[in-house]
């Protein structure tokens, strides 16, 4: 249908923003095509086309759509202001601050406008000017921490930073490089650490963070010197430190060794290794979504796969609305629509005497079985080595039928396999090749339960990516004090209920209380609702 009022017009770009907002950026530049269709050269189509292709890289085509807003609304700000980014990007200095003073024209309070402004003319040495931008955007908005460390870096450039402020520009540096890279501009995140260690060269976690990020982009020699400088600087909290250097150096001498095999095979006319083919298999009832899973076994299911997906070729299946696809640092996320099941779900357990404190309903081989006939499907066409299971036994049998040479491990987070019917599930693991318990008491208590798999029964402990808490680490050890302060502090995160054994860890912290009396515990997470009998 064409678009041909105001009202039509309103919704129709209202959901080509939606579409944009949520990097859905086929179905937005259809929607900004449609709107053209109805309405040719609307402003606000073609800059949002703009957008799109400077988005994709296509910046000769973004400039097109920005200049044909512009003859369109010569007013427009946003237009010169996206104007003026692009060909900043492009090095195209001179013709970037003709944009941004046409943009400063129209709207000459704006915060970003100053900032990029000021870069621009940082980029072309005029620094007194460029420092005038960045105080006028701290004038409008003394919280913008953008400008502000544009400012720092300005000043300390020109030999005008005082001493006493090096310190607070050099932490703005880092900070901003750790936010940087967690939005996954690792190019952005590497300038601002760079930044923040030229002025503070002491600064330990910069120059880790540096290495970590130059690890990422694959420049592991700079990543090298980078972990070295931690080592020499010998900070007061050594032992973290050089356990993780050391453990990123081994990593990264793996990676090395890999990229020697294969370049020895490829000289010596061998077929290189074919890579392991792995899946994971997330409970359905928990909608985890990737890359930012909020759920514990998401979690650690995404952290794996970050790492296998090194030497290997992963999938991850979870549980979504609908089939979909996506990949996230080289890992290919399949979402399985649940509907189906939790209709059956629904109607099994109004039924009389289904479901028992024997043979509760998550024991059960009806319990998601449409979710896993579709991953063992899947599994069969995507030709995996090894899929990983996450707690539900009654998914070996089927993927078993559909997969009968393929790998199963089952990954128990809990105790279930020594608390269901025991003949079920022995039949159930008679057809697993590995059984994972998170702790020796659960593997413990599956291999007493079941001798036959003790072989097959190992436990792996959940670590933790200490990246992810580094910064946190460091400004609490400025704030506290990292010398001499011999207590402790445990960390406990999860559902606070019985079942997960917190009254266990409160009688334990007891006795741990009488021999350390300065520890302290903390319990993160929502209040479980079965009782403690």
């Amino acid at each position: 249908m064409r678009i041909t009022t105001v009202t039509q017009l309103s919704e129709a770009l209202q959901v080509a923003l939606q579409y944009h907002r949520a990097n859905r950026l086929v179905e937005a530049e259809q929607v900004y095509r449609h709107i053209l269709a109805g309405i040719p050269n609307q402003p606000d189509a073609l800059y949002g086309l703009g957008m799109l292709a400077q988005q994709v890289g296509k910046y000769q085509t973004a400039e097109e759509f920005f200049n044909t807003t512009l003859l369109v609304n010569p007013e427009s700000f946003k237009a010169w202001f996206s104007l003026g980014n692009l060909r900043q990007a492009q090095g195209q200095l001179s013709e970037a601050v003709e944009a941004y003073q046409r943009a400063l024209a129209l709207q000459p309070n704006s915060v970003a406008l100053y900032n990029n402004f000021g870069y621009a003319l940082q980029q072309q040495g005029k620094w007194e000017n460029a420092i005038a931008c960045y105080q006028k955007a701290l004038e409008i908005q003394p919280n913008c921490a953008e400008a502000d460390v544009n400012l720092g870096n300005a000043l300390y450039a020109q030999g005008q930073l005082s001493q006493e402020k090096h310190a607070y520009y050099a932490a703005l540096n880092h900070d901003l490089g750790v936010s940087r890279k967690i939005g996954g501009d690792l190019k952005t995140a590497v300038a601002y650490y760079q930044k923040a260690i030229a002025i503070q060269p002491d600064l330990v976690n910069s120059h880790y963070t540096l290495g970590v990020a130059l690890q990422e982009q694959g420049k592991l020699d700079d990543a090298i010197a980078s972990y070295n400088n931690v080592l020499k600087l010998n900070p007061s909290n050594t032992v973290v430190y050089t356990t993780l250097v050391q453990n990123k150096l081994a990593r990264i001498d793996r990676e090395q060794n890999k990229l020697n095999n294969k370049l020895n095979h490829q000289l010596n006319g061998a077929d290189s290794k074919k890579r392991l083919k792995i899946a994971f298999v997330c409970q359905p009832f928990v909608m985890t979504s990737f890359p930012n899973p909020m759920d514990s076994i998401g979690i650690l299911t995404y952290e794996f796969v970050r790492l296998l997906v090194q030497d290997g070729d992963v999938i991850v299946y979870t549980p979504g609305e609908r089939f979909n696809t996506a990949t996230h640092d080289g890992v290919d996320y399949r979402y399985i629509p649940i509907g189906r099941d939790q209709k059956l779900l629904n109607y099994l357990e109004k039924i009389p005497g289904f479901q028992n404190q024997k043979r509760p309903i998550f024991g059960s081989q009806l319990y998601y079985l449409a979710y896993i006939l579709q991953v063992a499907n899947d599994l069969r066409k995507q030709q995996c080595d090894v899929v990983h299971i996450h707690n539900l036994s009654q998914f070996i049998p089927v993927i078993r039928a559909l997969n009968p040479g393929i790998k199963i491990a089952l990954h128990m987070h809990c105790e279930w396999l020594t608390q269901l019917e025991h003949k079920i599930l022995e039949k159930r693991l008679s057809k697993v090749d590995l059984v994972i318990g998170t702790s020796k008491y659960i593997t413990e208590g599956i291999r007493q339960r079941f001798p036959k798999l003790a072989e097959r029964c190992q436990p792996v402990f959940n670590g933790v990516n200490l990246d992810r808490f580094m910064n946190f680490y460091v400004k609490h050890n400025q704030q506290n004090g990292s010398k001499n302060n011999s207590a402790k502090r445990l960390l406990y995160v999860g559902r606070v209920s019985p079942e997960k054994g917190s009254h266990v860890l409160l009688e334990a912290f007891k006795k741990v209380l009488q021999r350390c009396p300065q520890t302290k515990l903390d319990l993160v997470g929502p209040v479980g609702a079965l009782p403690y009998d």
